[in-house]
């Protein structure tokens, strides 16, 4: 890894995402608080796009009582960065492995 990522990356471990962690806890997501994060290089589509959609599913999940997922986006490396419960990354990364797509290159 190169050297101003692992610096990034560091420093978002010490003081992104428990300012993050903070700020999205609820009561049921106590599992998420000290759960590691993960970074998912995104290579097809804009790691925003899927971070939109990730973030809208998320909200809906805790609004019916599943732990919380903080999603985040490093755009200079086009990447995501998730936290929360091991279920809850396994299927975001799931849904990021479905959506992130080469776009199609025939006309028709």
């Amino acid at each position: 890894m190169n050297k101003p990522l692992a610096t990034l990356f560091s420093l978002l471990a010490l003081v992104w995402i428990p300012a993050c962690q903070s700020t999205t806890a609820t009561a049921n997501s106590t599992d998420s608080e000290d759960a590691p994060f993960q970074v998912i290089f995104v290579e097809h589509v804009e790691a925003s796009t899927l971070a939109d959609t990730l973030i809208a599913l998320a909200d809906e999940a805790e609004q019916s009582g599943e732990s919380a997922l903080v999603v985040h986006v490093h755009d200079d490396s086009n990447s995501i960065l998730l936290s929360g419960s091991d279920q809850r990354i396994a299927q975001a990364k799931d849904l990021i492995a479905r959506l992130d797509l080469p776009a199609n290159e025939t006309d028709g």
